[in-house]
């Protein structure tokens, strides 16, 4: 028997299975669907949407191998789209066979070679964090928190210097220019040394809720990088953190160095390409760790996260956001002022922000005259701001 599926407004076609909820950033076919489709016909249902890139995901991770997908929608672009994507994005992932149209209206996808295993949330995972010895009460308090997750299979590594005794832990011993804070060298280390495709990095002042760990394994095993809420306090008001989006720039590294970074959270249920995933909590699999890995040029307030999660978009990753999972922030690494964008299915929303208009312009100017975030002067404001009043990207 063959098994078919249709992800469209109105059921058109002779299918055993029937698909017409509106796409979102939790679009999740996996964890409905337990079993593998032999064909799966996607039609006119990206037109009005701008989730195109995750609809595609989701549908390879259903697909047979061997199995056809056929993409047709009266917006030629939006095929140019899929076939843009589906050529770049999955290199490395899967090896996929394309056919446009005669007329540009329709793709053809055969799955031939899957990629990044998907590898179950209850197989195990590899829990690390990176410290400098300046949190050891919310290092210790982290590292117990883990264990009552009450995870099968799982291990704890620790890159860093300490002085408390943490039992049952791997510790990586590393202090290498602790005044600058190579986080991404720690990072990576702790990825080098992880025995599990499953890994979840933090910083020591993040402690994972209760939630975590069902909410991984109601996500399901079909990801490659995730983030998750981190919550965090500040002045009276609790803050919801770890799903934004930066606009990308030619000259990402030197841009990024600006003290106005343009942050912007998203709801759950949106995405957008520049999206990033703060380095403050992030779940992602081995294999694409060993695909993008941390630039290890740069340092902490380096928005060495950003340009990790530009870059891995641009290689097509296609990062996610799992509200079902989330943290809690012991330690506000600056003042948080909201800036977000409205919830919108077809474009990009309405920027809003909380940052005082005067404040703003204020920055602009310094950016324009040059002043860095890792020079002298642009370290000295954000101190202040951070005593003070500042941005999210103020970190």
């Amino acid at each position: 028997m063959i098994e078919s599926l249709q992800l469209s407004t109105s059921k058109t076609r002779n299918v055993s299975d029937f698909w017409d909820g509106s796409p979102n950033q939790l679009f999740r076919l996996s964890t409905r669907y337990r079993k593998k489709f032999d064909i799966i016909y996607i039609d006119n249902y990206l037109n009005n949407n701008k989730f195109t890139e995750i609809v595609l995901y989701e549908a390879l991770t259903v697909l047979k191998l061997g199995g056809v997908l056929v993409v047709s929608e009266l917006n030629e672009s939006k095929i140019r789209l899929a076939y843009e994507f589906l050529k770049t994005s999955f290199s490395f992932r899967h090896r996929v066979s394309l056919w446009l149209g005669e007329t540009e209206n329709s793709l053809k996808v055969s799955l031939l070679r899957r990629g990044v295993p998907s590898t179950s949330a209850e197989t195990g995972w590899t829990f690390g964090i990176i410290t400098n010895g300046s949190r050891d009460n919310t290092l210790s308090e982290s590292v117990e928190q883990i264990k009552e997750l009450k995870i099968e299979n799982y291990e704890i590594i620790v890159c860093g210097k300490t002085a408390i005794d943490l039992a049952g832990v791997k510790m990586i011993q590393f202090s290498e220019k602790d005044s600058r804070g190579w986080i991404t060298r720690k990072k990576n280390l702790i990825c080098e040394e992880a025995q599990f495709e499953n890994l979840c990095i933090l910083h020591d002042r993040i402690i994972l809720d209760n939630n975590w760990y069902s909410g991984m394994c109601k996500w399901g095993d079909s990801f490659e990088v995730l983030s998750f809420p981190v919550f965090v306090k500040f002045d009276g008001h609790e803050y919801k953190t770890n799903w934004e989006r930066v606009p990308r720039r030619a000259d990402q590294l030197s841009s990024e160095k600006k003290l106005w970074h343009d942050n912007a959270s998203l709801d759950s249920r949106d995405w957008d390409p520049d999206v990033y995933v703060s380095g403050v909590g992030i779940a992602l699999k081995k294999t694409v760790w060993k695909q993008f890995k941390w630039n290890e040029e740069l340092f902490w307030a380096d928005a060495e996260d950003i340009e990790l999660s530009h870059r891995q978009t641009a290689g097509g990753i296609v990062l996610r956001h799992n509200p079902y999972s989330s943290a809690t922030a012991k330690h506000s690494s600056g003042v948080l002022i909201r800036s977000w964008h409205d919830f919108s299915e077809t474009t990009l929303g309405k920027y809003r922000t909380e940052f005082p208009f005067y404040k703003f312009l204020a920055i602009k100017l310094l950016d324009l005259l040059g002043v860095r975030r890792d020079g002298r002067l642009g370290k000295q404001l954000i101190n202040r701001v951070k005593k003070t009043k500042g941005a999210s990207s103020w970190k």
